[in-house]
């Protein structure tokens, strides 16, 4: 019996996670913008510098070389294994995270595994709408999240979905949504292959659990994390705008009052003077004031000197002896 070298290959997926970083010049003064940063980790905040994590980018296909090690900002993937196949690779047959060999008795043969066409059954993206995100997609799938979706959201408007209770929604909607999209284009494909019932069961089964339901679920949680991150701007954006508001009201009040006391002082000014004027033509007509017309007068001159009004108005005249 004679044996040969097979070989196997898989794929492996990379994004990164969307880093944002603000700076002030002390810790006196106001915050700057957030912007995307291209530096790299660690990322330590401090009384000047503030880093914050938002969404992943979606996955691409990488270069890099092993060991694919996940972090904050890095996330790997490994799908799939390929089928088993002859290979021309000459010894020493090494395997690694990419490639795997084995020695397989060359009258062994397999199940042809179903190939499934991923195109249809999801194709869509997340893409920005206004100041929020959506996934877009004209697959299987796609098409029963969005009617799932659009349930979801009105729920989650109306305030009978709140808090974790959206994401456990959101996760139930995700797996009836993939079950029934599955389903459908299973039972579409049989029709169209005549293709064995059981042999395209155990193959959906292994696809579902090694490929789509970790898609699915970053997915999931990616909109979780655009979700919360947006709501938190928002809120963050209410505050600013409730103290800027706060502040504006306060500056407004402020300039009224100052407006009104510069407007009494005026006319205390005004009305000093025009008794005084009063007084002298009284005074050279050879009229004496009561004490009301110098309680008046002497009121105005205490108001804006903050002295004392004086208790006796009596003048006395000075007869020089010399």
């Amino acid at each position: 019996m004679a044996f040969s070298t097979q070989k196997r290959t898989r794929t492996i997926l990379k994004r990164l996670r969307v880093v944002v970083k603000r700076t002030r010049a002390s810790t006196a003064a106001d915050w700057g913008e957030w912007a995307i940063t291209t530096e790299t980790p660690p990322y330590n905040n401090t009384t000047v510098v503030e880093y914050k994590l938002l969404g992943w980018y979606n996955y691409d296909v990488t270069t890099d070389a092993a060991p694919f090690i996940s972090s904050d900002v890095v996330d790997y993937y490994a799908m799939n294994w390929e089928s088993w196949a002859d290979t021309v690779d000459v010894a020493p047959f090494v395997s690694t995270e990419r490639v795997e060999y084995r020695e397989a008795n060359e009258y062994t043969s397999e199940v042809t595994p179903v190939v499934i066409d991923v195109a249809k059954l999801t194709n869509g993206e997340v893409v920005e709408v206004d100041d929020h995100y959506e996934w877009q997609g004209t697959g299987i799938f796609d098409v029963i999240m969005g009617a799932i979706n659009g349930n979801i959201k009105a729920q989650y408007d109306s305030g009978r979905i709140v808090g974790q209770a959206y994401a456990a929604t959101y996760m139930g909607g995700l797996k009836v949504g993939l079950g029934a999209a599955m389903q459908y284009l299973m039972a579409k494909d049989t029709s169209e292959a005549s293709a064995d019932s059981a042999r395209l069961g155990v193959a959906t089964a292994k696809y579902n659990a090694d490929y789509m339901l970790p898609i699915a679920r970053d997915k999931a949680q990616e909109e979780f994390d655009i979700l919360e991150d947006t709501h938190k701007s928002k809120v963050d954006l209410a505050e600013l705008q409730t103290e800027k508001l706060a502040a504006d009201t306060s500056y407004v009040a402020e300039q009224e009052q100052q407006l009104i006391n510069s407007v009494q002082y005026n006319n205390k000014i005004k009305a000093l003077d025009s008794l005084a004027d009063t007084y002298g033509t009284f005074g050279a007509g050879g009229l004496t004031f009561n004490k009301d017309m110098w309680e008046v007068y002497y009121g105005i001159v205490a108001d804006l000197s903050g002295s004392d009004v004086p208790t006796s108005y009596t003048v006395s005249k000075v007869i020089s002896t010399v």
